[in-house]
Order: structure tokens, then sequence, then C-alpha cells
């Protein structure tokens, strides 16, 4: 199956954030699987790519199938 680039966006962790970044990615569909990875680029050397992760978006306003949600934390 072919993938299809929803979202690719540049940051950068400050240490006054401890490191972290949090990218805010919008327009995906309701309730559709998406998967997503993160490419560390340092000043020197080769870039570093995470394994490719999946999430799920919420489901549309008024779905009343029973749902589940998680919470997810990436260090790398």
């Amino acid at each position: 199956q072919q993938a299809t680039l929803v979202a690719d966006t540049r940051v950068t962790a400050l240490a006054e954030h401890e490191g972290c970044v949090r990218v805010k990615v919008t327009g995906l569909e309701p309730g559709t699987t998406y998967y997503y990875r993160f490419i560390y680029r340092p000043a020197f050397g080769r870039p570093v790519s995470t394994n490719v992760g999946r999430t799920k978006t919420a489901p549309q306003v008024g779905d009343e199938r029973p749902q589940g949600f998680e919470g997810a934390k990436i260090q790398h």
C-alpha cells in the first residue's frame, strides 16, 4: 500500500523545553489510522530515524461505537 505524506514539519528541540518538541497536525480524517516517524538530523553525521509508529484519530462527532484511548510518549 502506498503512503501519502500528510505532514512534514521541522522543529527544534530546545534545552529550556528539556529537549522535547510538540507537533500539532491538522486536517486529519476522523477514525483513521496514521503512521508516523521522527527523523533527527544532528549538526554533524547522518540523520537518525525512529521506528514507524501508529496512531488513530478520534471518531467523528456522533459516532457512538465504544472507543479506547491511550497516550504516547516517544523518547529517542
